[in-house]
C-alpha cells in the first residue's frame, strides 16, 4: 500500500507538471498545508521532522517559481516573451510528489492527501479514465458509432467519441480551446490553494460535523472542475448575435446555447463572413445552437462559407479538420476539390491566391510540445489563413461583450461586394463589405463608456 501510494502521488504530480509554473504552484500549496496539519497534530512523535521536511519541500518550489513563472508564451504563437528560464522536468516532479507520499505516509494522513492534493487527483485521473479506461477498453472495443457503420475506415480516431476531455491530463483540455496559460495557471493555483485549504480545515477541525463538511465541499469542488470539462468540450454554430437584427453572421461558440440569470454558459471562438442568408432549408436551421464535436462544426462553417462564395475561408475551415476525421466525412472530400478547382480557375489579376498561401505552413514539431502547440482544430483561423483583412465591425453589434478573447471574421474573397447565386437557384445573397476603421474611429467613445450604440437615445 505504501508504494502504491508513493507512486500514484509521484505520477500524478508529474502529470500536472505540463505548463511552466503548474506543477511548483501546486506542490507549494500541498506542502504548506502539510506543514500547518503536522503542527497542529500534537499525537504525531514523528511531528518535527515532517514538519521540516514540508518546509523543506514548500520551500524548494518557493525558491524554483521566479525561474519557472508562467507566461502567456506558445511554441506556435510566439506573441508572449517566455518568463520562464528553466523547466523541472520528471526528476523534479516524480522527487516532490515522493516527498509529499512521504510526509503523508508517515503522519498517517494517506486519506487527508486525496484532499491536500486534489488538483493531483484530478490531472492524473483524468489521464488515467480518458486515455486509458474509455478510449481504449471502452471505446475501441465495445462501442460502435452507427454514423460510422457505414464507413470503409474500421479504426475510428479516438477524439469522435464521447471522451470526458479533448486531451489530458486536465490542464490540457483548457490550454486545448484557447485559455491564456497565464490565466490558466493562476487558477490553477488557486484551485490547489482551495483544496489545500479545506484539507486543513478537515485535519484540525475539532468536532465530526466539521470534518464531513470538509469533505462535502472537496468533492463538490472537484465534481465542478471535473464537470467543466463535459461543459467545455461540446461546441455549436448560432447567429451572432443572438437577438433579431438587421444582418446576422453565423460564429463559432462552446458550451451550453443558454444564458442562467443573465450568466452565458457558451464562450463565443469566432465570427465568419457568412450570414444567416446562406441558411436554406429547415434543417439547417435547426442544426443552429445543437452542441457538437469540433469536426462537425468546422464542417458546417466551411459548407456555408462555400455557398456565401468565400472560398479561401472554406478551404480553411475544412482543411483544419485533421485527415484521418475527414476521411470519415466524404462529403467534405468533394466539396474542397471543387473549392479548390474554382481557386485555381481563379484570374490571377483578380485572384493573386495559390493554394500554398491560404493553406497553414506546417509547424516545426519537435520535442514534448503540448496538444495545443500540435496542430490545433480548435483554435480561432487568423487572417493570414484566408490571405484577407479580418474585420470588426461586428463588434459594433454587441458592445457588452467585453471579454479578453480576440473574435476574429474571416475576410471575404474580394474587398469589394460579391454576389452568389443561392444554390436553390432562386435568389442572390449579397455581401456588402465594411469598413472596420471607419468603424473604430466611431465607436472608440461607446466602447469607453460601455455603450450600445442605437439604445438609449
Amino acid at each position: 500500500m505504501t508504494s502504491v501510494i508513493a507512486s500514484v502521488t509521484s505520477l500524478s504530480v508529474d502529470f500536472s507538471d505540463g505548463l511552466d509554473g503548474l506543477a511548483g504552484g501546486l506542490v507549494f500549496s500541498a506542502a504548506i498545508a502539510f506543514g500547518i496539519i503536522i503542527t497542529g497534530n500534537l499525537k504525531n512523535p514523528s511531528g518535527v521532522v515532517l514538519e521540516v521536511l514540508s518546509l523543506l519541500c514548500a520551500g524548494s518550489t518557493l525558491g524554483f517559481l521566479p525561474w519557472n513563472w508562467p507566461s502567456s508564451w506558445a511554441a506556435r504563437r510566439a506573441t508572449a516573451k517566455r518568463r520562464a528560464k528553466i523547466y523541472m522536468g520528471d526528476s523534479g516532479a516524480l522527487g516532490l510528489g515522493g516527498i509529499l507520499a512521504m510526509v503523508a505516509i508517515f503522519s498517517r494522513q494517506e486519506i487527508l492527501l486525496l484532499m491536500v492534493g486534489g488538483a493531483f487527483v484530478l490531472e492524473g485521473l483524468s489521464a488515467l479514465i480518458s486515455a486509458k479506461v474509455m478510449a481504449r477498453r471502452i471505446f475501441r472495443r465495445r462501442l460502435q458509432m452507427l454514423r460510422f457503420a457505414s464507413s470503409d475506415q474500421k479504426n475510428i480516431p479516438h477524439t469522435e467519441f464521447p471522451l470526458p476531455f479533448l486531451a489530458t491530463p486536465l490542464h490540457h483540455h483548457f490550454d486545448l480551446i484557447g485559455w491564456d496559460r497565464r490565466r490558466l495557471v493562476y487558477g490553477a493555483w488557486a484551485l490547489g490553494a482551495c483544496f489545500a485549504i479545506l484539507g486543513v480545515m478537515v485535519g484540525l477541525a475539532p468536532e465530526t460535523w466539521e470534518r464531513y463538511l470538509g469533505r462535502i465541499l472537496v468533492l463538490i469542488l472537484a465534481w465542478t472542475v471535473w464537470s467543466s470539462g463535459s461543459w467545455t468540450r461540446r461546441y455549436f454554430v448560432g447567429k451572432y448575435p443572438a437577438e433579431r437584427t438587421r444582418r446576422r453572421r453565423l460564429a463559432l461558440y462552446y458550451g451550453y446555447p443558454y444564458q442562467l440569470m443573465g450568466l452565458r454558459l457558451y464562450h463565443r471562438v469566432e465570427i465568419i463572413e457568412a450570414s444567416e442568408d446562406v441558411i436554406e432549408t429547415p434543417a439547417e436551421e435547426l442544426a443552429l445552437w445543437q452542441r457538437m464535436n469540433i469536426f462537425d462544426a468546422r464542417a458546417m462553417l466551411g459548407l456555408y462559407c462555400y455557398r456565401a462564395g468565400y472560398f479561401p475561408a472554406a478551404l480553411v475551415q475544412w482543411t483544419r479538420i485533421p485527415e484521418e476525421n475527414r476521411s470519415i466525412r466524404p462529403e467534405i472530400a468533394r466539396l474542397l476539390a471543387e473549392v479548390e478547382n474554382r481557386i485555381a480557375l481563379e484570374k490571377q489579376e483578380t485572384q493573386p491566391i495559390r493554394r500554398d498561401q491560404i493553406l497553414r505552413q506546417p509547424p516545426v514539431i519537435s520535442g514534448n510540445l503540448p496538444p495545443a502547440d500540435l496542430p490545433n482544430p480548435h483554435e480561432p483561423i487568423r487572417s493570414e489563413e484566408t490571405m484577407g483583412s479580418w474585420s470588426t465591425a461586428t463588434r459594433g453589434y454587441d458592445s457588452d461583450d467585453s471579454d479578453d478573447e480576440e473574435h476574429e471574421v474571416t475576410s471575404p474573397l474580394r474587398s469589394d461586394s460579391v454576389s452568389v447565386p443561392a444554390s436553390n437557384g432562386k435568389s442572390l445573397i449579397k455581401m456588402p463589405s465594411y469598413s472596420p476603421v471607419l468603424t473604430t474611429q466611431r465607436n472608440w467613445l461607446a466602447r469607453l463608456l460601455h455603450l450600445v450604440p442605437g439604445k438609449g437615445d
